[in-house]
């Protein structure tokens, strides 16, 4: 062997040293570290692993090492007599790359050299690992590459799937193995016992590669798929039973055939897909490695659908081809029952996935809904909290003109009140576009202050439309009658959308209720609000006002004194003081009764109210007697402002029933702060001298106070 180991190729001798591998022994160690030399790397490799299993190493042999260092042995059963080992593989590793490892670690081992490592027999080591799949792969790997085919049986007994892992591993181990091993390797793993051999075409294609093509006769007759081999022209040479069964021609009727006129339908084969011959005449094979799917014909003309893949077989002389076929008819049917599923479930998801946007968006809609009550809610209660603090109701007016915009963004409106006669309207507050049509209009121009209960217009085509709205009238629009108990105050006028530009929205016709809602509210607060103001006002009026005249009462006087006085010392400008009385008074009462007094007491008054400001302060002091006080008036006009009281007064031409009442005149006592004194009870004194002295002077004149009670006494002018 020596002798004619250098004359061989590579190939030659990596098939020599395979056989010879089992013999070796201590004695051909020499012989074995040369080949270690040699030029080939799968000898080279080959070689080391022999010397590693000649009988006596003693070297260290690191890929054993770590082997040991991953299996565990542990003991299980009642009286733990049954060895278990378990292969510790790296966490890292998933799916085919723990396979990859497999490969790679265990290459350099034997399972003779495991069993010695482990101290156990090789049987003993197949049985304890049989419930580790990871280990009965490693095992059958080491088995198949030192062709241990008495070990590979009880293997893949125990490992029904080693067809399917080894074919992810790959065929190296067998390079360089002789036919009949490889063979008779294939008819192991194949048939494990009666097993069926595998079905996916990765599998087919491996063993395929692995016995380069020559696939034993056993096999062919086992395999479920269909096998038909070829040559270079698409004839037949060889037809497995299966192909039989699919296809329905005997063997002796398809060898020598054309394979497109035997299984391709007339239809397609002068399609370019279908010209599986002509591919493989142009050397196109390998690019039918891969799985296509194709239709197939029977005997009997029916065509159903396949899966193919062509292998080229390995060997010299002309080429030959494998083909795989399968029927696809009940996949097919499944994916087509499938596709219908999906195709209905995709509808079912549509039609669901609508709902749920249709639920979202009214969701939404209520959100923004709920929302908008929640700020309508807040404003309302600010409107509250401001009315309850309007000291008028004037003040009320200027408060819902500055809310209604923001309570009634999109509907322009307005706020109208009945005069204290009940027979005008007149509108208090405004906002929005276009403006109210009519600022002032009668109580019967508006439907809900005729009815008392709120008036909605839906449409143009309503009847009963209220003359207050202008022409021609809004599409839509509601009045809403402020009532407090019975009585009306007014009407809150609102001027809405059309319904066709709110219809996008599902819950339009809620959203017009619920504004419609808010401006009932509305109007209740406000009724409510404007009836207590003007309860306010009357008692205030009552509290601060004589009833007879209309004219402030004393108690005000006195207050207004007090605080005109400080104010008119903090700012340093003066004020007057006017005392009236009216002359000879009691002889109105005594001849023509106390009405006549009275009513002459009011035009008393009438008259005052023509000749003051604003900011003056027009009393009744008691009786007849008058008080008027004139902030920031220095004496000569004081003097003359009292003038002209007595002027007017003495115009007046008043009649009791049919009776004159003859002329009436007064008599004015004028003090000045701080031209006479600077405290009140002072100045209201200095005035009631000033009187006196103007009646002592013959009455209806005006007498100025001065601190010489000569000058006073004296007429300043009659």
């Amino acid at each position: 062997m020596r002798a004619a180991w250098g004359s061989e190729d590579a190939e030659a001798r990596l098939r020599l040293l395979k056989a010879l591998q089992p013999e070796l022994n201590e004695g051909d160690r020499e012989f074995v570290e040369g080949i270690q030399k040699d030029r080939g790397t799968r000898v080279r490799a080959l070689a080391e692993r022999a010397l590693y299993r000649l009988n006596g190493f003693t070297g260290e042999h690191a890929a054993l090492a770590e082997i040991l260092t991953r299996i565990q042995q542990t003991s299980e059963g009642f009286l733990r007599k049954h060895l278990v080992l378990k292969l510790d593989v790296p966490a890292t590793l998933k799916g085919h790359a723990v396979n990859a490892w497999l490969s790679e670690t265990f290459a350099e081992v034997s399972c003779d050299e495991l069993a010695r490592g482990l101290k156990l027999s090789v049987q003993e080591v197949i049985e304890g690992a049989a419930k580790d799949t990871n280990l009965m792969l490693a095992l059958a790997l080491m088995a198949t590459a030192d062709c241990r085919f008495d070990l590979l049986e009880p293997i893949t007994k125990k490992l029904p799937e080693a067809w399917e892992m080894l074919a992810l591993c790959g065929a190296r181990s067998l390079e360089g193995t002789p036919e009949d091993e490889r063979e008779k390797w294939a008819e192991l793993l194949a048939r494990p016992y009666g097993a069926l051999p595998p079905v996916s075409f990765l599998a087919w294609r491996w063993m395929h590669r692995a016995l380069r093509g020559h696939l034993p006769p056993g096999l062919m007759e086992a395999a479920l798929d269909c096998i038909v081999a070829m040559d270079h022209e698409g004839r037949i040479v060889e037809f497995n039973p299966a192909a039989e069964k699919t296809f329905g021609y005997a063997r002796e009727q398809a060898l020598g055939r054309r394979v497109d006129e035997l299984i391709v339908p007339p239809r397609l084969r002068g399609g370019a897909e279908a010209a599986l011959d002509r591919a493989l005449l142009r050397g196109e094979a390998g690019a039918l490695r891969r799985r296509v799917e194709r239709v197939a014909m029977r005997a009997d003309g029916t065509e159903f659908p396949v899966e193919v893949s062509v292998t080229p077989i390995e060997g010299k002389g002309e080429p030959l081809y494998t083909a795989f076929l399968r029927d696809i008819t009940e996949r097919r049917q499944a994916e087509e029952a499938l596709r219908g599923t999906r195709d209905e479930l995709q509808k079912r998801v549509e039609a669901r996935t609508a709902e749920l946007k249709d639920a979202n968006e009214r969701l939404v809609d209520w959100v923004e809904e709920l929302q908008q009550r929640a700020q309508d809610m807040r404003l309302l209660s600010e409107v509250g909290d401001h009315l309850q603090a309007c000291h008028s109701v004037q003040e009320a007016y200027t408060v819902f003109a500055q809310y209604g915009g923001s309570l009634f963004p999109d509907e322009p409106g307005a706020l109208c009140m009945l005069s204290e006669g009940n027979n005008l309207v007149e509108c208090v507050a405004a906002w929005g576009t276009p403006p109210p049509a009519e600022e002032v209009f009668t109580p019967d121009d508006c439907w809900a202050l005729r009815r008392g209960r709120p008036h909605v217009v839906e449409g143009p085509d309503a009847r009963l439309v209220c003359r207050h709205v202008g022409t021609p009238p809004p599409a839509a629009y509601v009045c809403v009658p402020l009532m407090a108990q019975t009585t009306a105050l007014g009407v809150l006028h609102l001027i809405e959308g059309p319904r066709e530009a709110k219809a996008e929205s599902a819950l339009a016709p809620h959203h017009a209720l619920a504004r419609r809602q808010l401006a009932f509210t509305v109007a209740d607060q406000v009724a409510l609000a404007l009836s207590n103001l003007r309860l306010q006002e009357s008692l205030r009026d009552q509290a601060i006002r004589d009833p007879l005249t209309g004219l402030f009462n004393r108690r005000y006087m006195q207050e207004s004194l007090d605080r005109e006085l400080r104010r008119a010392k903090r700012r340093r400008t003066p004020m007057g003081v006017i005392m009236i009385d009216i002359d000879h008074f009691k002889r109105f009462n005594d001849t023509f009764g106390h009405e006549a007094g009275d009513l002459v007491l009011r035009e008393l008054a009438g008259a005052l109210g023509r000749t003051t400001r604003g900011s003056d302060v027009a009393s009744r002091y008691g009786g007849e007697e008058f008080l008027v006080l004139l902030p920031e008036c220095p004496f000569e006009a004081a003097m003359r402002r009292a003038e002209r009281m007595r002027e007017e007064v003495a115009k007046l031409e008043l009649r009791y029933g049919d009776k004159p009442l003859g002329p009436v005149t007064v008599s004015l006592g004028v003090a000045v702060f701080p031209d006479h004194t600077k405290e009140s009870e002072e100045l209201l004194r200095c005035a009631d001298e000033a009187l006196y002295a103007a009646k002592q002077a013959g009455r209806n004149r005006v007498v100025a106070y001065s601190a010489d009670p000569q000058k006073t006494s004296a007429p300043d002018s009659v």
